[in-house]
């Protein structure tokens, strides 16, 4: 049975914890909020989650509590949220930033708390690496017959 009290209400929700499963090689895709509720009422956190690039795109977004669940007074609640892609571009290295904007139910003002990820992207890096290899075999290869076609031209 839940009870609404008249008169008397306090209203407060705060973010205690963001953890999320990205770390240096690869972006989170998961984001598990812990909220609290100090309040003496019930309340329903909304809000959104997005993950952003060292330029400030937004990579990718989720929901907080697309499934209106409620924390009652003086508890806690952890509410997993599921990062939907947004910009499909390659994600270069460096420092990104994750965003959770969130209210309750009835609260018309948002509150925000960002979390600063570092990711190098080791698959960008194996993929120059290959390619400057190719390259530097490729110039030494060229350097050795070099001197071989300039003494036919020079013979000539």
């Amino acid at each position: 049975v839940l009870v609404t009290k008249v008169g008397g209400e306090h209203y407060d929700l705060r973010l205690k914890r963001i953890e999320q499963n990205g770390n240096w090689l690869h972006l989170p895709n998961t984001v598990r909020l812990r909220f609290q509720n100090p309040g003496n009422v019930h309340v329903i956190p909304r809000g959104l989650v997005e993950l952003k690039s060292p330029n400030g795109t937004v990579l990718s977004r989720g929901v907080v509590n697309d499934e209106s669940a409620i924390i009652l007074p003086e508890t806690f609640r952890e509410i997993p949220v599921t990062m939907t892609p947004v910009d499909k571009s390659l994600p270069w290295p460096g420092v990104y930033r994750l965003v959770v904007t969130y209210r309750y139910d009835g609260f018309n003002h948002n509150a925000t708390k960002t979390v600063w990820l570092r990711f190098i992207n080791a698959g960008m890096y194996v993929v120059i690496l290959v390619v400057l290899v190719v390259a530097a075999r490729l110039y030494v290869k060229r350097s050795k017959w070099l001197p071989i076609l300039r003494k036919k031209t020079t013979q000539k």
